[in-house]
């Protein structure tokens, strides 16, 4: 069988609707970030706290916003642009009201998760994620990188805390903990499981298991609990190996 000359390979020539398609998948993938980034200038800016201090299921018009924004200089066509971008994302709801069709904001299921005072707050995760610093750990030591760098360890270790309070939820439903003495979370960041699960099982003797650094972060909880850190962990390790 002779060798294929590639050179002279005639490549299919897509019709028109498959251009398009293949166009609109790969720059929704490439202008992905513009989400990311358009969400953290929201938590940034304190956009769903603003809207919350109005009450419950209330709106704002787009000055009323801005006139609550920590800054003298508030930009309110960009302010406009950056609400426009949130409310196609579902993070705000947007309606128009009155004679002159004022558009009002107001919060979503979503922009609740991001107010401060909501208990299942995910602003810590936002902020992390979309922090610039956040993709240099992808390296091989990764939580080397993190113990070099306490103010990105504590945004990481608080994004951590704040994810984990949604899958909780789940948790508190599980019945499977009843019979048990002591449980341990390894890599358990600053014990926000442990400390869910020994509030409903006070029985449970939790030891939250992490990295110096981390643990040395980590506040502290009242009930059955010891923060242990990755050293003396790995010394009881090499110890029960030797029998």
């Amino acid at each position: 069988m002779g060798e294929v000359n590639v050179s002279k390979v005639e490549q299919p020539v897509a019709d028109e609707e498959e251009l398009v398609v293949g166009s609109d998948v790969m720059y929704s993938l490439l202008f992905g970030f513009v989400g990311s980034f358009v969400l953290r200038t929201a938590v940034v800016l304190g956009l769903p706290d603003i809207i919350a201090r109005a009450g419950p299921d209330e709106t704002l018009a787009l000055n009323q916003i801005a006139a609550q924004l920590n800054s003298k200089f508030v930009n309110e066509f960009e302010l406009q642009t950056v609400l426009s971008a949130l409310v196609t994302r579902k993070i705000f709801r947007c309606t128009k009201v009155g004679t002159t069709l004022e558009l009002q904001y107001r919060l979503t299921p979503a922009s609740k998760l991001l107010v401060t005072d909501n208990p299942h707050n995910q602003a810590p995760v936002v902020l992390f994620q979309t922090d610039p610093a956040s993709q240099a750990p992808w390296q091989p030591d990764s939580w080397k990188y993190f113990n070099d760098n306490p103010g990105l360890s504590k945004c990481f270790n608080d994004a951590m805390a704040s994810g984990t309070t949604v899958e909780l939820i789940a948790v508190r439903k599980y019945e499977g903990f009843k019979d048990i003495k002591t449980l341990v979370d390894v890599g358990g960041g600053i014990g926000r499981a442990v400390e869910t699960i020994i509030s409903s099982y006070p029985h449970i003797h939790g030891i939250n298991y992490d990295l110096p650094h981390v643990i040395a972060d980590a506040p502290t909880i009242p009930g059955n609990q010891d923060f242990f850190h990755a050293k003396l962990i790995l010394c009881i390790s090499q110890q029960s190996n030797n029998f």
